[in-house]
This record gives C-alpha cells, sequence and structure tokens, in this order.
C-alpha cells in the first residue's frame, strides 16, 4: 500500500510520528505538495493535512483564487479516477490568528 501525505516533516513535526504509523503498518509513504500536483505515482490513499496550504503553494503566487481551486479539483479528480482514497483534515474552521485593533 502507497499513500502520499500533501505536508512534509519539514512543515509540521506532528508529520514525523504519523509517518512512522504509517510505515510500522507497512504503508510505503510519500510525502509534499509537489508530489500531490506533478507525481505519476498511482497511490492507494492521498491524505491533505491542512487543505489551504495547497493553495499557499510557490507556484500558485501568480495564480487568482479560481484557478487555484480549478486545480486542485482537477488533481483530486484524478486521484479518485485512480481509485485512491481521499483523506482531508481540517484542524480549523476559522482562522484563529486574530487581529489586535
Amino acid at each position: 500500500m502507497t499513500g502520499l501525505i500533501t505536508v512534509t516533516p519539514e512543515q509540521n513535526s506532528y508529520m514525523l510520528p504519523l509517518i512512522d504509523a504509517y510505515k510500522r503498518r507497512g504503508v510505503e509513504v510519500i510525502n509534499d505538495k509537489h508530489n500531490f500536483f506533478f507525481s505519476n505515482v498511482s497511490v492507494d490513499f492521498v491524505h491533505i493535512h491542512w487543505p489551504e496550504l495547497l493553495y499557499q503553494w510557490d507556484t500558485f503566487v501568480q495564480k487568482n483564487d479560481q484557478e487555484k481551486l480549478y486545480f486542485v479539483r482537477c488533481k483530486i479528480k484524478l486521484y479518485k479516477e485512480n481509485f485512491s482514497k481521499i483523506l482531508l483534515i481540517f484542524y480549523n474552521i476559522q482562522n484563529h490568528i486574530v487581529k489586535l485593533i
């Protein structure tokens, strides 16, 4: 079994124990947003943490919100067409960083 996690351990230390847990269960783990968008590897599941990070990727700097959404939707559709399960984790419904007035 092969899984793709869109966040790397360098981006969030929580990923290390998660990757280790997957590996202990025999899962080959691939990381990073780049692999989400450009890898042609067939995976059994895609584990998306902090979906907003997909939209903040450097490659997307020049794109508007509609273009970003379209690109992400196309990739998810492609994974689903190849029978990958999609795990989507939202940690915060609203931004928890508040500007002080």
